[in-house]
């Protein structure tokens, strides 16, 4: 009985850990997702305040915001 009891925890422990990670990974996704849109957005404003005729900030902006969030991933991922 008490060994039935001890199973379910730990398979609902495993479920909740799996579920953890889940989020964390996604949260990840979708936030190098939205440091990219700023990046492209924030150029594309630039872009336009200073007519170029190429998207230079457009592109500089999106490496540079892609980039320092990477940076800050790792970071994370290194210290847990």
């Amino acid at each position: 009985m008490k060994n039935r009891k001890e199973n379910q925890t730990d398979k609902r422990k495993n479920r909740t850990d799996k579920f953890r990670a889940f989020a964390t990974y996604s949260n990840i996704a979708f936030s190098l997702i939205g440091a990219g849109l700023l990046g492209y957005f924030a150029g594309s404003l630039l872009d336009q305040y200073f007519a170029t005729t190429k998207p230079i900030w457009t592109g500089i902006f999106v490496a540079v915001f892609t980039l320092l969030y990477l940076t800050k991933v790792i970071l994370e991922l290194i210290r847990s």
